[in-house]
Formats: C-alpha cells, sequence, structure tokens
C-alpha cells in the first residue's frame, strides 16, 4: 500500500502498490510519474527563482515533494500542486485498495 500525505505546501509517499512484481507494477508506474512530474515542475520553478525553498526526494518506496512559492508564484505552484493532487485522487481512485491517502490542508 502506497500511504501519501497531502500538506498544503506538498506531497509525501511511502510504500508501494503491491499490485505486481516490483518493476511491473502499473499503479507503482503510474504514481512515480506523478511525482516525477511533480518534482521536475519545482525543480523548474526554482531555477527560475519563483520558489524561497524546495524538498525533492524519489528514492526506492518513498517521495517527498515540497516547495514555498514567492507571492507573485504562489499561483503557478498552486496550479501544478492542485493538479498533482487531482491525478493521484483519480489513481486512488481506480485503485483503492493501493492507496492511504491523508490530507493535512489548511486552505482549500
Amino acid at each position: 500500500m502506497i500511504t501519501v500525505r497531502i500538506t498544503g505546501y506538498g506531497i509525501s509517499a511511502s510504500g508501494h502498490a503491491g499490485m505486481a512484481p516490483k518493476g511491473s507494477d502499473i499503479v507503482c508506474a503510474a504514481f512515480t510519474i506523478l511525482m516525477e512530474t511533480f518534482a521536475e515542475c519545482v525543480k523548474r520553478m526554482k531555477a527560475e527563482g519563483k520558489l524561497h525553498d524546495s524538498v525533492i526526494t524519489l528514492g526506492e518506496g518513498r517521495a517527498e515533494v515540497s516547495a514555498f512559492a514567492s507571492q507573485d508564484s504562489v499561483d503557478e505552484y498552486e496550479n501544478i500542486y492542485r493538479t498533482i493532487v487531482t491525478g493521484i485522487e483519480l489513481l486512488a481512485g481506480m485503485y483503492p485498495e493501493c492507496f492511504e491517502i491523508k490530507k493535512y490542508l489548511w486552505h482549500g
């Protein structure tokens, strides 16, 4: 099972979906590409000077991506963040037995 923690500024996760052997699990692959996409967007925003701080950790069975946007880039970051969260929620809806979602949000 993949445990996903969604906060107001980032996403962290640990575990494996367990739908297929390691390297063949489409649920893990789909989740991984969502997190890698989020990480790449954060890297690009950081390179453009749009973030005050960011954390990116991608590894075997765990991932964390979070950031704090500068005032003029908050909307851009939130759009990316909400898109990734939507993708995770859709995936978890398709494979509920593979996910435990924990939300710690202080805003919408």
